[in-house]
């Protein structure tokens, strides 16, 4: 019986020497071999040349309205969700009547045709809302992801990082094959992460022809290739959407509206070629 115990207790501490080296060996974020080639820390007025609308109007339980994206003139991006008294008209064959409804509206802004990017490290740096009923995210649209032939080798939706408030919970994943019923997906998840906080926090994702790494506040969280390496260029999404994720997203409590996600910088780097002798 004691042989056993002690062959038990040795494998406990073989085991956790083996998780404890696997972790060390995670790959760290090292941007040594990178050059910056986009920044905006959001001074003065947005750039609307290069920060535009998204598709406005309806989106899940709420309407996006890039006028609610705007810099606050200390260097932040804000991106605003806010309660609105709207009237409707509503026809029909032998009427008109108008009634009044209450809407939820959010910032989103895109770079689409504005600045295309392919392989390269994506990082944004803000502070995450802590309002449940809606979910913050910084993504990309790369190639063409509506696409069924070869893939997310022909387009991917690659989400740098999506917050979810209700669960205090960070998403990162890849989107292919479109949205209906070939769509696919990879994806990873944590709950309960502390980034709630009122702090500063990083989030990244590196995307080269082995895969897509995601890391937060500079520490390595996932990779992964998806269903195959996706070279196309992409254009970068900031947005809040309400609703529609189950017990992830809750219920929007229309008192706590409104409500800011405060954006410092969105930055892209490119791997420096390696210079052959």
């Amino acid at each position: 019986m004691k042989k056993i115990v002690v062959c038990l207790l040795i494998l406990s501490v073989i085991c956790a020497i083996s998780i404890a080296l696997t972790a060390c060996h995670k790959p760290s974020l090292d941007l040594s071999g990178y050059t910056l080639v986009f920044s905006d820390e959001f001074d003065g007025e947005l750039d609307r040349t290069i920060w535009r609308d998204t598709r406005q109007g309806y989106r899940r339980k709420g309407y996006w309205d890039s006028n609610l994206a705007f810099t606050d003139g200390e260097g932040h991006l804000i991106l605003r969700t806010e309660l609105r008294d709207e009237v409707v008209t509503d026809m029909d064959e032998t009427s008109i009547s108008e009634r009044s409804v209450k809407r939820v509206y959010s910032g989103a802004v895109r770079t689409l045709d504005t600045y295309m990017h392919g392989f390269g490290y994506y990082e944004i740096r803000c502070k995450l809302p802590t309002v449940t009923g809606m979910w913050h995210a910084f993504w990309l649209m790369c190639g063409d992801v509506y696409s069924e032939e070869n893939g997310s080798e022909d387009g991917v939706e690659i989400d740098v990082f999506e917050y979810l408030p209700a669960r205090d919970a960070v998403n990162v994943a890849l989107h292919w094959d479109g949205y209906t019923e070939a769509h696919q997906n990879a994806y990873d998840r944590w709950e309960k992460t502390g980034l709630g906080d009122g702090e500063y926090h990083i989030f990244g994702m590196n995307w080269d022809e082995t895969g897509y790494t995601f890391y937060i506040d500079g520490e390595y969280k996932w990779t992964t290739t998806g269903d195959g390496i996706c070279d196309r260029d992409c254009y970068m999404i900031i947005s809040t959407e309400v609703g529609e994720w189950g017990t992830w997203v809750g219920d929007l409590h229309m008192e706590d509206l409104p409500v800011d996600w405060i954006i410092d910088y969105v930055k892209v780097y490119d791997k420096i070629p390696v210079q052959k002798d």
